[in-house]
């Protein structure tokens, strides 16, 4: 079998091969393993073959103004047995559930997210949206000098992070707010932002605060309790040794 073939049935990683052409001066996307696409239909591999970096990232504008320039510098820096690791991440609005990772292109796929902003309910937003998140790896290998690029897949419903450690809640929140003015129009902010925000802030972070309370409050009133026992009998003995 070929050796990329087996790397995508034995991994839940997607993989992609990036060579260097020195007539181009740029990294080419020479092969690739791709079943999960970030933008789910919209990024096609049989599109994106052959091309340069440049040139698959071409529809994203915050990777022309910002990105462009270092990524081809970034790849070239790359040494063998130093693999360098990196995140990426989305809210998807178009998909039947966490499980949902991929929406073939003949399937009518809505892309990166539909433009539906109204729900019924605030709870319907965390069952509706999906954190898409990426974990990517890329490494030099020893013979070819060939850069291999894994792409991890993770999708969670916002719902999930009621059981999630609170400061990932935070930093979600923060990095919606401080997301460069590019990427609130690539990432379609614009749909489902107020919606999100208000979801992790009343029914995640309100009810991991009350739920905190709640269990901490009995211990600290015992505490209390016995604290002011442990006071009085002191004071007693104090007063009866004076006397």
């Amino acid at each position: 079998d070929d050796p990329l073939m087996k790397c995508a049935r034995l991994t839940q990683e997607d993989w992609v091969i990036m060579e260097f052409d020195e007539k181009l001066d740029e990294y080419i996307l020479t092969a690739g393993a791709v079943f999960f696409s970030q933008s789910n239909g919209w990024w096609s591999l049989r599109e994106k073959w052959n091309n340069p970096l440049t040139k698959i990232h071409t529809p994203v504008l915050s990777y022309q103004n910002h990105l462009r320039r270092n990524v081809g510098g970034f790849f070239k820096s790359l040494k063998t047995g130093k693999p360098m690791m990196r995140g990426n991440w989305g809210i998807k609005n178009d998909l039947a559930g966490p499980l949902d990772l991929f929406k073939s292109m003949t399937e009518g796929a809505m892309g990166r997210f539909s433009d539906t902003n109204t729900y019924n309910s605030i709870e319907e937003v965390g069952e509706k949206l999906v954190n898409r998140t990426e974990f990517q790896t890329l490494r030099r290998l020893p013979k070819s000098k060939a850069v291999v690029f894994s792409i991890r897949t993770y999708q969670f419903q916002l719902k999930d992070y009621k059981t999630f450690p609170r400061e990932d809640t935070e930093d979600l929140i923060r990095a919606i707010e401080t997301l460069h003015e590019d990427k609130v129009d690539e990432m379609g902010v614009g749909i489902w932002g107020e919606a999100v925000l208000r979801y992790l802030r009343t029914c995640v972070l309100r009810e991991s605060s009350e739920g905190y309370y709640r269990h901490v409050l009995p211990t600290l009133t015992i505490a209390l309790a016995v604290l002011t026992v442990v006071v009085g009998v002191v004071i007693f003995r104090t007063r009866n040794k004076i006397s």
